[in-house]
């Protein structure tokens, strides 16, 4: 009687990914290659023994046919090159897709040609064809919102909406509450913060979770302009909010692919600087305090910042402007002026801010800032000549008597500080939300609505 394996299926899935996952980190470089090459050639005979047991023989198929060069290199029989890294980089890519299919419930399909096409590189060597796989669309963070995920971003509103309140509260009985009263207050919001801790862990993901996908991109992009290149992140152990994990997903893959087509430079050239012949990209980041910072870097050429300079005075907030480009020739994964502004609209939509430095020759660096959370949002609230406006805290680097200073260099004269508190930030409403500086609008202490301004 056969077994029934359908109960295997999400362990399956998991576990390959895990080893896929393993074998792209391993794949990032020659060097790393080289030293792992005993774990790639573990892993991908894990997936091929795992596919066998689920009954799945395409993956069963491409898996043994990257073995058996792995198996190779193993014993010193084939050297690890470039070349290699295109055929573990396609293999794993193909083993993706046939994962994603059988867990769909498609039949996954190999038509022979890739085992074909290793089998002759393992025969011959030389130059390995590469192929780029179609992609498949899930290597954002998150799954599409389903009925629980919703329910739960609907309880973490309404808790912060609580907290809000309880500020507003604290806010309008000061000093003419009794000690009792503000007790209450205060084991209230320890409570209700509590609560929202909780929710707030329920939906947090780590980093490592964007950074094969991120892996993958890096590399094919390369490969299609004919660059070197390794990725390099960190902070990866980092949990952060799905939710903002998952808007941001977008804008550091754009970063990337601008600082891979634009930055790095050709190996011939690479090497005609006295550089190493691989460029790097960075991608780091860390928990500042209340905000998140991510950091994406390159050591390539670096901005044009000539050319940028006749679209502003600061030319490298030019680059983040719609329709600029420094690029000679139009690809499709950059040069078209339409990236990068995106990376600034989806940054402010999170609450973030932007800042960028490049040096000629070295490189540039794009650093985010951005509040831990999605919905709740550190604020300064200052009264300006009788009216309250709100800053976010995160982008303020210092603050006076009289002046706010902001990451872009920016400063702003206020009368007094209002209140300076976690609170829940709302879309501006129609037709407010055309206004390129306006953040959102929120609650002040008093009642009364407040503009969250950039």
């Amino acid at each position: 009687m056969s077994m029934d394996l359908t109960r295997y299926r999400g362990l399956f899935a998991s576990e390959a990914t895990r080893h896929l996952d393993a074998i792209d980190r391993h794949v990032a470089s020659v060097d790393q290659a080289r030293q792992e090459k005993n774990a790639i050639f573990r892993a991908f005979h894990t997936v091929k023994g795992m596919s066998a047991t689920m009954n799945v023989p395409a993956m069963v198929l491409v898996a043994h046919a990257v073995e058996e060069v792995c198996h190779r290199v193993v014993t010193g029989e084939f050297p690890v090159d470039d070349e290699l890294l295109l055929v573990l980089a396609e293999g794993s890519q193909r083993l993706r897709v046939q994962l994603a299919a059988f867990i769909a419930g498609k039949e996954p399909l190999s038509d022979g040609a890739f085992e074909d096409r290793v089998r002759d590189f393992a025969r011959t060597g030389g130059t390995y064809a590469f192929t780029l796989v179609q992609p498949i669309e899930d290597d954002a963070p998150l799954p599409p919102p389903d009925a629980p995920r919703t329910r739960l971003e609907h309880a973490q509103g309404s808790i912060a909406e609580v907290l809000s309140a309880l500020g507003r509260i604290r806010a309008r009985v000061g000093s003419d509450a009794s000690g009792e009263a503000l007790g209450e207050i205060d084991r209230a919001e320890a409570a209700v913060r509590y609560l929202y801790g909780q929710l707030v862990v329920l939906r947090t993901v780590p980093i490592a979770s964007i950074v094969p996908g991120l892996r993958r991109q890096v590399q094919a992009v390369a490969r299609r302009h004919g660059k070197a290149v390794s990725l390099v992140v960190q902070g990866e152990e980092l949990e952060v909010d799905g939710e903002l994990l998952s808007r941001l997903h977008g804008a550091l893959v754009a970063l990337l692919n601008n600082a891979l087509v634009h930055g790095i430079e050709s190996p011939e050239t690479r090497l005609a600087m006295g550089k190493l012949r691989a460029g790097e990209l960075l991608l780091a980041v860390e928990r500042v305090g209340r905000a998140l910072v991510f950091r994406v870097e390159d050591d390539g050429r670096g901005f044009d910042v000539a050319q940028l300079g006749r679209h502003g005075a600061d030319p490298l907030q030019a680059a983040f402007r719609d329709g600029v480009t420094t690029a000679a020739q139009l690809s499709e994964d950059a040069g078209r002026g339409m990236g990068l502004p995106a990376v600034r609209e989806v940054v402010q939509s999170v609450g973030g801010t932007l800042g960028v430095t490049s040096k000629p020759g070295e490189g540039t660096r794009v650093r985010i800032v951005a509040p831990v959370l999605a919905d709740l949002v550190r604020l300064v609230l200052v009264e300006q000549q009788g009216e309250t406006v709100a800053y976010r805290a995160a982008s303020i680097v210092h603050r006076d008597a009289t002046h706010l200073c902001f990451i872009d260099g920016r400063e702003v004269a206020y009368d007094r500080v209002v209140d300076e508190a976690d609170y829940l930030v709302s879309a501006p409403p129609f037709p407010l939300h055309r206004l390129r500086h306006l953040h959102g609008t929120t609650v002040a202490p008093d009642g009364r609505i407040c503009l969250v301004v950039e």
